[in-house]
């Protein structure tokens, strides 16, 4: 721990070196393009991901799987535990909304809701570089920040990783950099439309449900 500004810093060296040479060329690259880029690249990554890791669900993936089982009148001990007096869903309800939507994918694939899901984090992850790339030009009106932020999206691979965990960390981020990004548009606007302002409100109440920590946004 002690050594991680050092490691931080050499990260941030290490990129400015490569970053340097390619910045004149990186000038003349469309961020739209890039946008376009960094999404399929970032499905495919994390598709590709999925498959490889095979990873089952652990810890609180787990108890969410099977509190969702429950729903769906898996009457096993793993499943009626969570609801029970003291157990998972009564010290973490703000998990329920994410509950919900495990059981609907459990309604939807079945046995295989578990891929099903890391599927939807992986749409979720492409949406969200997508989307980022896209705020990044609205905040900068910077062709070249925003192709930035593109290329330091591709070497986070967080979120790319993260897409095997049944959690909200991944789902909610799309519709909260989507919420951030229609309010950008709305306060930037001389006649802000209101239909932003909706959109806006709306998309960050589901991304916190998802992942209620996300109110620290």
């Amino acid at each position: 721990v002690k050594f991680a500004p050092f490691i931080f810093i050499g990260i941030l060296l290490f990129l400015l070196i490569i970053v340097s040479p390619i910045y004149k060329k990186i000038k003349i690259i469309n961020y739209k393009k890039i946008a376009k880029f960094i999404f399929i690249y970032c499905l495919i990554f994390s598709i590709v991901w999925v498959i490889v890791a095979n990873v089952l669900p652990m810890w609180d993936s787990w108890s969410i799987v099977n509190a969702a089982e429950y729903l769906n009148h898996n009457q096993s001990v793993d499943a009626v535990t969570q609801w029970s007096q003291g157990d998972y869903l009564q010290r973490f309800p703000y998990q329920t909304p994410l509950v919900l939507v495990f059981y609907f994918c459990i309604k939807i694939a079945g046995p295989n809701s578990v891929l099903f899901f890391e599927f939807i984090n992986c749409l979720a992850c492409a949406i969200t570089a997508f989307l980022l790339v896209k705020y990044t030009y609205q905040l900068s009106k910077n062709n070249s920040a925003s192709v930035l932020s593109g290329i330091f999206i591709i070497l986070f691979l967080p979120l790319l990783l993260y897409c095997t965990f049944i959690y909200g960390d991944i789902i909610c981020l799309p519709f909260l950099v989507a919420s951030f990004y229609l309010q950008s548009l709305a306060l930037s606007s001389k006649k802000p439309k209101i239909s932003y302002v909706v959109w806006s409100i709306i998309l960050g109440i589901i991304s916190v449900l998802l992942k209620p920590s996300m109110f620290i946004a």
